[in-house]
């Protein structure tokens, strides 16, 4: 049995969206491996075994709580994704809205986190489906002889209508049971065949979900070879910072419009960086004024969505201090890899005051020029998990009030990052209140000359701390 992709997801949540990617992925030619089979018995089922050996990629679809039940040796997810990790297999994550990896894993599938992942949202999900084709998918689509044929466009319209009526009904409905018309498992559990696909265009940079930097793939003279070229030495066009005045209280910068629009910075939830054309009312945002970064604000789901558009993706400019300071309603941002900030020098007070801001993720992001990172995520009061775990920080001088008043974050890993020329640390941790363990166990402190303001003060738990040692 030979296949080009396993798709791997749990039943309960991940189902509709396994469904619609094993769609789109055979509508593009590949052979796809969609197990539809609802109840599984007896010892691991030798199909499965056979198609995860003989697939090029894994798709693993991770939902919300997707790997909660993966403390069980009997599980099937954790069995399928053990057996993709031992054989070595180009394993992609797919993060569904609201999953988060669970703070331990067991040992023979802990490996997953490490891996190369992309974000899937309903009203991106065309934009989701062509970043894993051409950036994540080492196998190859096949073409079928005969007429050609493309996806109708109308098609993939009424799959993103339709994760789009599915996701809002089951969060109005719970675990109410979704009955769709499927053939039955003997039909299903199988290689699919080999439809043409549409020309593949070159590919855009990779969103991580770990330690590994974003990647781009570009064309060849062979359409189906790819290389990947870092973000850092792309050209990129550049987006402009939002201020270019200084302000005299924080005060006055929260009132600032958004990037001088009419829009109130307190009314934006959500921030997607996206490839996606711009629509009607989108204004300029890049560097030079050529139009080739373009920001609009649409109601999505009702929340106020501010779209960053660009293509293939956005440098952000050597100073990035206030850009979204706050931004008091905002609850996620996403990335989607396409954001470089190799270049950056100051990114002082950037998510100053992003009080509803609960999850932030930068792995796979590039701060290696960074050196003013002071009160970067300074009141960032609902932040509860920040994930920084392998960010190259290689610069760093400043890190004054950093993290001062994130008073939900209870853990932070900081073990990775490189303090070797960093001068001043002074309130880092203030008023971190809910802080229980801290690793900043590869700290260099030579250089630090200012702990100024209690740089632990408020910190109820400081004991706990690991290898702290100033």
């Amino acid at each position: 049995m030979n296949c080009d992709v396993f798709i791997s997801y749990r039943r309960d949540g991940g189902d509709m969206a396994a469904m619609h990617i094993y769609q789109a992925l055979k509508d593009r030619g590949y052979n796809v491996f969609y197990d539809l089979e609802v109840l599984r018995s007896g010892k691991f089922n030798e199909s499965l075994l056979e198609a995860i050996q003989s697939c090029t990629d894994y798709v693993l679809i991770l939902s919300p709580h997707a790997l909660d039940r993966c403390t069980s040796k009997d599980d099937w997810v954790r069995q399928e994704i053990a057996e993709a990790l031992r054989l070595k297999k180009n394993i992609i994550p797919v993060m569904m809205n609201g999953f988060v990896f669970p703070e331990t894993l067991p040992e023979d599938i802990d490996g997953v986190r490490l891996h190369n992942g992309l974000s899937a949202t309903t009203e991106y999900f065309a934009e989701s489906i062509d970043r894993l084709c051409n950036r994540y998918l080492k196998a190859k689509p096949q073409a079928k002889k005969g007429n050609n044929r493309v996806i109708p466009v109308i098609g993939l319209i009424a799959l993103i209508a339709a994760l789009v009526v599915f996701f809002s009904q089951r969060n109005r409905t719970g675990t109410e049971h979704w009955a769709i018309e499927v053939p039955n498992a003997a039909e299903t559990a199988v290689i699919t065949e080999k439809p043409v696909t549409t020309e593949i265009p070159s590919a855009e940079p990779e969103m991580t979900a770990s330690q590994e930097s974003s990647v781009k793939t570009t064309e060849s003279s062979d359409r189906n070879s790819v290389q990947p070229v870092p973000l850092s030495e792309m050209d990129l066009p550049v987006m402009r910072g939002d201020f270019d005045v200084e302000f005299s209280s924080s005060d006055e910068a929260y009132k600032a419009p958004v990037f001088k629009s009419q829009w109130e910075r307190g009314q934006i939830q959500k921030i997607v960086f996206t490839t996606e054309p711009a629509g009607d009312g989108a204004w300029d945002v890049s560097e030079p004024g050529d139009g080739s970064i373009l920001m609009q604000v649409s109601e999505i789901e009702g929340k106020n969505v501010l779209s960053v558009h660009a293509d293939p993706a956005v440098r952000m400019p050597e100073s990035t201090n206030l850009m979204f300071i706050g931004y008091t309603a905002l609850e996620e941002i996403e990335w989607n890899g396409m954001v470089d900030f190799s270049k950056t020098i100051s990114a002082a007070n950037m998510f100053d005051h992003c009080e509803n801001l609960g999850v932030m993720d930068l792995r796979g992001l590039d701060f290696r020029r960074l050196e003013d990172a002071s009160g970067m995520f300074f009141d960032c009061q609902g932040l509860r998990k920040l994930h920084l775990e392998g960010v190259r920080m290689d610069s760093l001088t400043n890190m004054n009030s950093m993290f001062e008043m994130c008073t939900k974050l209870e853990t932070l890993d900081l073990s990775g990052m490189d303090t070797s020329r960093v001068t001043s640390m002074g309130a880092m941790f203030q008023f971190c209140e809910s802080l229980r363990e801290l690793d900043v166990s590869m700290f260099d402190t030579s250089r630090v000359t200012n702990m100024s303001a209690g740089q632990i003060g408020g910190c109820p738990s400081y004991p706990a701390y690991k290898n702290w040692d100033t």
